[in-house]
């Protein structure tokens, strides 16, 4: 076994550990110059959305998982939906805003609530195809 003393002599001729890291050291800074065109406004600007207290109020509400069945031609047809109105953006959109088929199955949901249905004559499915004239 080699004592600390031949160890540090035989890994002395090796270099120092940061030649083998890849990292190199500090360079000074190259002095550049940036020249800033502006651009030409847009012929359109993009409308502006507002808030109101019911968004808020949405926002605030907490998101729960819901297991469903749906036929597969239906879910062809809310990934096919959400990817064209992803698609219709010119702009890239944040994530958070990105539409997805469960965004779908919300506003499907909210057309339900809002619909004129007599919720106490539903006795099933096909009542209420009957009532949303479907």
């Amino acid at each position: 076994m080699l004592g600390v003393l031949e160890m540090s002599k035989k890994m002395g001729s090796l270099g120092k550990l940061s030649q083998f890291s890849g990292i190199r050291p500090k360079k000074e800074p190259i002095e550049t110059s940036v020249v800033v065109v502006p651009e030409e406004a847009p012929s359109q600007s993009p409308p502006k959305t507002q808030v109101t207290v019911k968004d808020r109020e949405r926002s605030d509400e907490k998101l729960v998982t819901v297991n469903i069945k749906v036929l597969k031609t239906q879910r062809d047809w809310l990934a096919d939906k959400a990817s064209q109105v992803r698609d219709n953006n010119i702009q890239p959109v944040p994530s958070k805003e990105r539409v997805y088929p469960q965004h779908l199955i919300g506003v499907a949901i909210a057309l339900l609530q809002s619909a004129d249905v007599d919720w106490e004559q539903v006795q099933d499915i096909e009542d209420l195809r009957e009532q949303l004239e479907l």
